[in-house]
């Protein structure tokens, strides 16, 4: 018999208040323009984002039949390579809708890599917090 989704776990409280968070800012960078405003918004956004990824890894990972037989470093990596994989969807996203276009040359390149280093040190953050919360 299946166990039912685990809503009381701390991973999973702090994941919905993160993501609540995430959600006040996005909506309030969109209607005021605040990325275009100031240079720093996206750059808290993204590292936002990567926690939330981070944790919602670490949330998957303890609904996994043998997650307990996973080493640190493997949840680590694998809880990575989300994070990242939505980084660069979310790249994707922002080109798709026109936040931004190759046309900027280095300022997209820098802006890219920029955001993707702050979704990934958030996501490790993220999973950090969650692996600690695992042996408790």
């Amino acid at each position: 018999m299946n166990e039912p989704i685990k809503t009381k776990t701390r991973v999973f409280k702090l994941l919905s208040f993160v993501l609540f968070v995430l959600a006040i800012l996005h909506f309030l960078g969109v209607k005021f323009y605040l990325d275009w405003v100031y240079s720093w918004y996206d750059m808290v956004l993204h590292f936002l984002g990567g926690v939330a990824v981070g944790l919602f890894a670490i949330w998957v990972f303890e609904h996994i039949s043998g997650y307990n037989l996973w080493t640190n470093i493997r949840i680590l990596i694998w809880g990575l390579v989300m994070v990242l994989t939505v980084g660069v969807l979310w790249e994707i996203f922002e080109i798709y809708v026109g936040f931004t276009d190759f046309g900027d040359g280095m300022q997209y390149v820098t802006d890219t890599i920029s955001d993707l280093v702050l979704d990934s040190v958030g996501g490790i953050l993220g999973l950090i917090y969650g692996l600690k919360t695992r042996n408790e």
